[in-house]
Protein backbone atom coordinates (compact mmCIF):
# COMPACT_ATOMS: atom_id res chain seq x y z
CA UNK A 1 0.00 0.00 0.00
CA UNK A 2 1.43 3.36 -1.01
CA UNK A 3 2.06 5.97 1.65
CA UNK A 4 3.30 8.51 -0.88
CA UNK A 5 1.05 10.84 -2.84
CA UNK A 6 0.72 9.67 -6.43
CA UNK A 7 0.33 12.47 -8.96
CA UNK A 8 -2.21 11.56 -11.63
CA UNK A 9 -1.02 10.63 -15.10
CA UNK A 10 -0.85 13.62 -17.39
CA UNK A 11 -0.78 16.12 -14.51
CA UNK A 12 2.21 18.44 -14.41
CA UNK A 13 2.56 19.31 -10.72
CA UNK A 14 2.85 23.08 -10.32
CA UNK A 15 4.13 24.85 -7.19
CA UNK A 16 0.60 25.12 -5.80
CA UNK A 17 0.07 21.34 -5.98
CA UNK A 18 3.55 20.53 -4.69
CA UNK A 19 3.11 22.89 -1.71
CA UNK A 20 -0.22 21.29 -0.85
CA UNK A 21 1.21 17.77 -1.10
CA UNK A 22 4.00 18.76 1.31
CA UNK A 23 1.44 20.23 3.72
CA UNK A 24 -0.74 17.12 3.60
CA UNK A 25 2.15 14.65 3.69
CA UNK A 26 1.44 13.47 7.25
CA UNK A 27 -2.35 13.90 7.28
CA UNK A 28 -4.11 10.67 8.21
CA UNK A 29 -7.55 9.80 6.86
CA UNK A 30 -10.44 10.90 9.03
CA UNK A 31 -11.65 8.34 11.55
CA UNK A 32 -14.60 8.49 13.91
CA UNK A 33 -13.45 8.23 17.51
CA UNK A 34 -14.90 6.41 20.53
CA UNK A 35 -15.70 7.65 24.02
CA UNK A 36 -14.78 5.41 26.94
CA UNK A 37 -18.50 5.09 27.74
CA UNK A 38 -20.69 2.52 25.95
CA UNK A 39 -22.41 5.21 23.80
CA UNK A 40 -19.98 4.84 20.89
CA UNK A 41 -20.00 1.04 20.92
CA UNK A 42 -23.81 1.17 20.76
CA UNK A 43 -23.76 3.76 17.95
CA UNK A 44 -21.24 1.76 15.90
CA UNK A 45 -23.18 -1.48 16.47
CA UNK A 46 -26.37 0.28 15.32
CA UNK A 47 -24.63 1.58 12.20
CA UNK A 48 -23.13 -1.82 11.35
CA UNK A 49 -26.53 -3.51 11.79
CA UNK A 50 -28.13 -0.84 9.58
CA UNK A 51 -25.42 -1.39 6.95
CA UNK A 52 -26.01 -5.16 6.94
CA UNK A 53 -29.77 -4.64 6.62
CA UNK A 54 -29.23 -2.19 3.75
CA UNK A 55 -27.04 -4.74 1.93
CA UNK A 56 -29.86 -7.30 2.10
CA UNK A 57 -32.42 -4.77 0.88
CA UNK A 58 -30.50 -2.58 -1.59
CA UNK A 59 -27.22 -4.35 -2.43
CA UNK A 60 -23.67 -3.51 -1.38
CA UNK A 61 -23.53 0.13 -2.55
CA UNK A 62 -24.16 2.35 0.51
CA UNK A 63 -26.16 5.05 -1.29
CA UNK A 64 -28.33 5.33 1.80
CA UNK A 65 -25.49 7.11 3.65
CA UNK A 66 -25.55 10.20 1.43
CA UNK A 67 -29.35 10.21 1.67
CA UNK A 68 -29.27 10.06 5.51
CA UNK A 69 -26.41 12.56 6.06
CA UNK A 70 -26.01 15.70 3.98
CA UNK A 71 -22.51 16.91 3.12
CA UNK A 72 -21.39 19.75 5.35
CA UNK A 73 -18.82 20.93 7.87
CA UNK A 74 -17.92 18.61 10.74
CA UNK A 75 -16.33 19.60 14.03
CA UNK A 76 -13.36 17.27 14.55
CA UNK A 77 -12.72 15.09 16.37
CA UNK A 78 -16.16 13.50 16.23
CA UNK A 79 -17.19 10.33 18.01
CA UNK A 80 -19.48 7.59 16.72
CA UNK A 81 -22.29 8.59 19.07
CA UNK A 82 -22.10 12.20 17.85
CA UNK A 83 -21.76 11.41 14.15
CA UNK A 84 -24.92 9.33 13.88
CA UNK A 85 -26.95 12.20 15.39
CA UNK A 86 -25.66 14.87 12.99
CA UNK A 87 -27.69 16.15 10.04
CA UNK A 88 -24.55 16.79 7.95
CA UNK A 89 -21.05 15.28 7.87
CA UNK A 90 -17.94 16.14 5.86
CA UNK A 91 -16.32 13.83 3.31
CA UNK A 92 -13.96 12.34 5.92
CA UNK A 93 -16.77 11.24 8.23
CA UNK A 94 -18.87 10.04 5.30
CA UNK A 95 -15.89 8.08 3.93
CA UNK A 96 -15.35 6.39 7.29
CA UNK A 97 -19.03 5.40 7.41
CA UNK A 98 -18.91 4.17 3.80
CA UNK A 99 -15.81 2.09 4.53
CA UNK A 100 -17.59 0.38 7.43
CA UNK A 101 -20.71 -0.20 5.29
CA UNK A 102 -18.64 -1.79 2.51
CA UNK A 103 -16.81 -3.94 5.08
CA UNK A 104 -20.18 -5.12 6.41
CA UNK A 105 -21.04 -6.06 2.81
CA UNK A 106 -17.91 -8.23 2.73
CA UNK A 107 -15.91 -5.94 0.43
CA UNK A 108 -12.20 -5.22 0.57
CA UNK A 109 -11.90 -1.49 1.24
CA UNK A 110 -9.09 1.05 0.92
CA UNK A 111 -9.43 4.65 2.12
CA UNK A 112 -8.37 7.28 -0.43
CA UNK A 113 -7.28 10.89 -0.08
CA UNK A 114 -7.60 12.99 -3.25
CA UNK A 115 -6.62 16.42 -4.42
CA UNK A 116 -9.10 17.86 -6.93
CA UNK A 117 -9.39 21.23 -8.61
CA UNK A 118 -12.45 23.46 -8.11
CA UNK A 119 -13.62 26.78 -9.45
CA UNK A 120 -13.00 29.98 -7.45
CA UNK A 121 -16.77 30.31 -7.00
CA UNK A 122 -17.11 26.81 -5.56
CA UNK A 123 -14.16 27.38 -3.24
CA UNK A 124 -15.58 30.67 -1.98
CA UNK A 125 -19.01 29.19 -1.33
CA UNK A 126 -17.57 26.20 0.53
CA UNK A 127 -15.17 28.35 2.56
CA UNK A 128 -18.05 30.49 3.83
CA UNK A 129 -20.04 27.40 4.82
CA UNK A 130 -17.08 25.77 6.60
CA UNK A 131 -16.14 28.99 8.43
CA UNK A 132 -19.28 28.54 10.55
CA UNK A 133 -17.65 25.52 12.27
CA UNK A 134 -14.35 26.65 13.83
CA UNK A 135 -12.98 23.12 14.39
CA UNK A 136 -13.78 21.91 10.87
CA UNK A 137 -10.54 21.02 9.09
CA UNK A 138 -9.06 23.15 6.34
CA UNK A 139 -9.53 21.53 2.94
CA UNK A 140 -9.45 24.35 0.38
CA UNK A 141 -6.17 25.80 -0.98
CA UNK A 142 -6.25 28.32 -3.83
CA UNK A 143 -8.47 26.29 -6.15
CA UNK A 144 -7.28 22.88 -4.95
CA UNK A 145 -9.49 20.85 -2.63
CA UNK A 146 -8.78 17.88 -0.37
CA UNK A 147 -11.35 15.07 -0.55
CA UNK A 148 -11.71 11.67 1.09
CA UNK A 149 -13.26 8.68 -0.67
CA UNK A 150 -13.26 4.90 -0.49
CA UNK A 151 -11.83 2.47 -2.99
CA UNK A 152 -13.43 -0.96 -3.25
CA UNK A 153 -12.20 -4.07 -5.02
CA UNK A 154 -14.91 -5.29 -7.36
CA UNK A 155 -15.00 -7.84 -10.17
CA UNK A 156 -14.08 -5.13 -12.69
CA UNK A 157 -11.14 -3.94 -10.57
CA UNK A 158 -10.54 -1.24 -8.00
CA UNK A 159 -13.34 1.37 -8.05
CA UNK A 160 -13.57 4.72 -6.25
CA UNK A 161 -16.78 5.38 -4.28
CA UNK A 162 -17.54 9.01 -3.49
CA UNK A 163 -19.42 9.02 -0.17
CA UNK A 164 -20.65 12.59 -0.70
CA UNK A 165 -22.44 11.90 -3.99
CA UNK A 166 -23.16 8.25 -3.16
CA UNK A 167 -21.88 6.93 -6.48
CA UNK A 168 -18.90 5.42 -8.26
CA UNK A 169 -16.39 7.92 -9.63
CA UNK A 170 -13.78 7.43 -12.31
CA UNK A 171 -11.11 9.42 -10.45
CA UNK A 172 -10.13 11.31 -13.61
CA UNK A 173 -10.56 14.73 -11.96
CA UNK A 174 -8.07 13.89 -9.23
CA UNK A 175 -4.71 15.62 -9.46
CA UNK A 176 -3.17 13.32 -6.82
CA UNK A 177 -4.18 10.32 -4.69
CA UNK A 178 -2.99 8.60 -1.52
CA UNK A 179 -4.26 5.15 -0.42
CA UNK A 180 -4.62 3.81 3.15
CA UNK A 181 -5.85 0.52 4.59
CA UNK A 182 -9.47 0.93 5.75
CA UNK A 183 -8.78 0.09 9.39
CA UNK A 184 -5.60 0.34 11.32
Amino acid sequence: MSTTWQVALGVEPDERLLALLRELEEKPVSRLTRHAAPCCAIAEAWFRATARAAVRRFGDEPRWISKRWEWGPTAWPIAWCEAIKEEALDCGALADLAAVAFEEAGREVVRVQLIDEASPEECEQWAVKWAAVPTAPRWIWHGLVYHETVSVRRSEGLRVWDPVSGRWENGKRAKAMLFFPARG
